[in-house]
């Protein structure tokens, strides 16, 4: 399930990147786990709903961990970025750190899996954005086994969710492809504005539709929930339950 409600808890062992998120150390292939544990990883991909980061925007380092239980194994750095002089700030909740929100400017995450025989690391996938909210990766055990997930969402008054998540397969760590949500019946003049709540444990997925005069927040035009399978590297949807009203998140 997503990790609950977010309590604020300062950071002290944040590091600091040497330079702004531009760093041209940041964009090599390859990285020793000592550099990535003090050096922002550049990383090239963002989210919906998240901003284009400043050009002033300094990365700093918040974590750098072996994702537990992984297998084939898979390391993270998690950041975050702000105005200088400022002091980096994060929340744990149930054990996960989470990095984020109005206290930051932005939020980035680096996906890196050994290489040169484990001697250096090499980036998988990153993401990174302004506003963007992100829960340190993690193995989660489905009715399919496990995969690899990162949460994902954005500080705005929906909170948006729009996590990635990864299988292991042939020894290599694959992102997953979404192929369900294109399946989704949207009502008639309703619309569905932002990502889905992904109870990852479950395979679920909760969503909802808005009417035209609905704020961000509240969509009042009915819920849906979906039940998913994993196929190889893709989502697909099993079935989905559809209500003009609100439906409670498994």
């Amino acid at each position: 399930m997503r990790m609950g409600p977010r309590f604020k808890l300062l950071s002290i062992a944040a590091l600091a990147c040497a330079a702004t998120f531009a760093c041209t150390a940041a964009k090599a292939a390859t990285i020793t786990e000592a550099r990535a544990a003090r050096h922002c990883i550049g990383v090239q991909g963002t989210r919906d709903e998240w901003t284009d980061l400043d050009d002033g925007d300094i990365c700093k380092v918040v974590a750098f961990e072996l994702v537990h239980g992984s297998s084939p194994p898979v390391y993270y750095q998690l950041q975050v970025y702000l105005t200088k002089g400022e002091t980096p700030e994060t929340e744990r909740v149930g054990g996960h750190l989470i990095a984020g929100g109005p206290e930051n400017d932005g939020a980035g995450v680096a996906l890196l899996v050994p290489s040169h025989g484990g001697t250096t690391l090499t980036t998988l996938k990153g993401w990174n954005g302004g506003g963007g909210v992100i829960t340190a990766p993690a193995i989660v055990a489905t009715p399919q086994g496990q995969i690899l997930v990162v949460e994902m969402s954005a500080d705005v008054s929906s909170n948006p969710t729009d996590d990635a998540a990864f299988r292991a397969i042939d020894g290599k760590w694959v992102e997953m492809t979404d192929e369900w949500s294109y399946k989704i019946d949207i009502p008639e003049g309703l619309t569905q504005r932002h990502g889905n709540a992904m109870d990852w444990p479950t395979l679920r997925a909760y969503g909802a539709f808005w009417k035209s005069g609905d704020a961000d927040c509240c969509p009042t035009g009915g819920a849906y929930i979906a039940q998913l399978q994993l196929d190889g590297a893709t989502l697909r949807l099993r079935s989905i339950r559809y209500s003009r009203h609100d439906l409670p998140f498994p």
